[in-house]
Order: C-alpha cells, then structure tokens, then sequence
C-alpha cells in the first residue's frame, strides 16, 4: 500500500494539489503539507498526523521543495528509524508524476527505483531553443547535409491485424500522456493518427518536443497510419495510437481483428455542436455516438478513462 506526501514551505504544496487530482485523479492517498503559514497548523504536528496512518504493509514516499530545508529535515528527524520510507527533495510536477508510477504500475518502491526514476525526470528540465539558435543549427546543418536516408520499408510477407493500444484524446500529445499513460503503457513509441496535423509542421515540431527522448513518434495521416500499423513488427512493440475523436479511432480500426488496449480519454470539450457527457473529460455529439457503437460492438474490451487512476467504464455501458 502507497502513501505519498506532498510538503513544502508556504502554500506550494496545495498548489500541487489541484494539478495533480488533474493529472492522477483522486484515486490516491497523497496528504498534502503546507508549513509556516500565518496561523497555519505546527508542522511537526502535520507529520506525527501523517506517520500515524502508516502501518508495516505501507509504503511512504515523501516529496519535499527544497533538499536540506527545514521542511525535509524535520520528516528526515522524525522517520530516520523507519522502513519503507522514501524522501524526494527538490521536486517539481514532473518528478512527483515520475515517481508515482511506481505505484501505478504495482513495482516495490526501493532506493534504486527512485533514483532510475529520477534520472529520467532530470531530462525533462529543458529549455525551449531560442529562434537564433534554431538559425544557427539550421545554417551547420545546411553545410554538413548528407542525403536523407530512404525511409524503412515495411516487411513484406506476414501483415499484422492486431493494434497494441489507441486512445481518443483530442489533445493528442501532453503531458497525462508524456507522463502517466507512456509509463503505464511501457511505451517505445506514439503514432498520432490525424490528417490535419499531418499537413502541419509547426504543429508537429510542437508535439514530438513534448515526447522524451526514449520513445519514437510519428505522425501520419489516417491512412497513413493504418499502412504503418500494418507492419508485423508493430505487434512486438509498445505502440500507441493517439486520435482526436472517436470517428478518428473507428477508421483507423477498419480492418484490425484485435485492439488489445482501446481507451476514450478526452473528447468533445472543444465541439460546439450539441453534445451528450458521459464523463467529464468525454463530451459526444451525435456522430460520435454512431462511432462509438460501431468500437463497442467490435471492440467491447474498450473503455472510457482519463487518467489511469481513475475508474474504468467500460464504452458498452453508455451505448444504448
């Protein structure tokens, strides 16, 4: 069992809060600690609250602001003589998300854990390249150009009927992606499956620098995808297929026997046409109701979840 522990001087931990329940849901037992605020609670007394709810089967993982404040020494003081117990300093959103896929994904928290956690965190501080300095690696590029090499032609012979995983999320790429379904998932790589994006440069510059540097993407078109996904190397890897809506989700399906993970996450929010809700990230009109017959009926495993901590709804539920 995980208990996790958000704390920090001022009111930057309940600042977290919000965020988090955003990106985690509120399926989790965070306690959220925000010290030496004018007639705020003794913040020893917040942790000998928190240390109390903690049993043997618990495992504690503790995120400070700031590594050798006062707010981590006094959890440092008052858990030395404690197991199972995991202090993090000097956190920010991505290394709190990181870190609680431990969690989700039902690993043991251990010191090595934490830190191959937190390796990979430390690469998501990155600052967003200047239009100079765009210019400039364009002009080396320019005088070092090799020719393009010609792109992988897919395996002739066996063709693959089966997509590892799709999800329709008309944000496409962001962060509950990059950073809680690409772990859940154990991801190598993301096809976005969209014909405007597809025709878009800028847009697509934007959502391959939200992808870490370990897991490939590649944005086609609708038809584009379907022929990518049709290689028989993709049912031995951890692909996900992201659309922007369910109709989307139905065309790049045509033709695929098996769909082994098939979830509706965001949808419908950014429509103007009527719609129906279903959850509060799911907003369907009604063409969207015709194609979520048609996954239903083909795929009826397929469900509705925004974050995976919150509850899975199964689609056929909503069809009626």
């Amino acid at each position: 069992m995980f208990k996790f522990v958000v704390a920090s001087h001022g009111d930057l931990a309940h600042g977290y809060q919000s965020t988090l329940e955003m990106f985690l849901g509120t399926g989790y037992d965070i306690t959220y600690i925000s010290a030496y605020l004018p007639d705020g609670p003794d913040l020893e007394e917040q942790i000998d609250q928190v240390l109390e709810t903690v049993t043997e089967e618990t495992q504690l993982i503790i995120f400070t602001d700031l590594f050798g404040g006062s707010v981590n020494q006094k959890f440092i003081e008052h858990t030395k003589d404690m197991e199972n117990v995991f202090i993090v300093a000097g956190v920010n959103l991505p290394t709190i998300l990181e870190v609680m896929t431990i969690a989700m994904t039902g690993d043991t928290a251990s010191q090595a854990l934490i830190e191959e956690k937190l390796v990979n965190t430390r690469q998501e501080i990155k600052q967003y390249p200047l239009v100079e300095a765009k210019k400039e690696e364009k002009e080396v590029d320019d005088k070092s150009a090799k020719p393009a090499p010609k792109k992988e032609e897919i395996v002739t012979g066996e063709v693959n009927d089966t997509i590892p995983a799709l999800r329709v999320d008309e944000r496409l790429v962001h962060g509950q992606i990059v950073m809680l379904w690409s772990k859940v998932l154990s991801l190598d790589g993301i096809i976005v499956a969209n014909d405007e994006v597809a025709e878009n440069e800028v847009q697509q510059s934007s959502l391959k620098m939200a992808v870490p540097d370990n897991i490939k993407i590649v944005i086609r078109t609708i038809d584009g995808a379907k022929k990518l996904l049709r290689d028989p190397r993709i049912k031995r890897m951890h692909v996900l297929v992201l659309t922007k809506t369910i109709a989307d989700a139905v065309a790049v399906t045509d033709g695929f026997e098996t769909v082994e993970f098939l979830n509706i996450g965001n949808v419908g929010k950014g429509s103007d046409e009527k719609k129906e809700k279903w959850l509060n990230t799911v907003y369907v009109t009604d063409s969207e109701k015709d194609a979520a017959k048609i996954l239903a009926e083909k795929y009826p495993q397929a469900n509705l979840q925004n974050v995976p901590g919150d509850a899975k709804h199964l689609l056929t539920e909503f069809i009626k």
